[in-house]
């Protein structure tokens, strides 16, 4: 017989990782997100995506992400490094 689990409450994803990374380096992996949207859509969501968010609590943000031209667009747009 399985024993069912009771969540006594839900944490919005974001807020968790981003309480746990406070004043910290991270290594963020996938750090473009939006993985199956075109090119330009990635980009124009780049400043609600989790990366910028932990650039505005952590030390310091390094991104890695597999999609080349985003990162290239992301830095380009942005004015920013990954």
């Amino acid at each position: 017989m399985t024993e069912m689990l009771k969540i006594k409450k839900y944490m919005y994803r974001d807020d968790f990782i981003l309480r746990k990374v406070e004043k910290k380096s991270v290594l963020h992996l996938g750090c473009i997100g939006e993985t199956d949207s075109p090119l330009e859509l990635k980009v124009k969501k780049a400043s609600y995506l989790l990366h910028q968010k932990l650039e505005q609590v952590a030390s310091e943000v390094f991104g890695i992400d597999i999609d080349s031209e985003a990162v290239k667009l992301y830095t380009q747009k942005l004015g920013k490094k990954i």
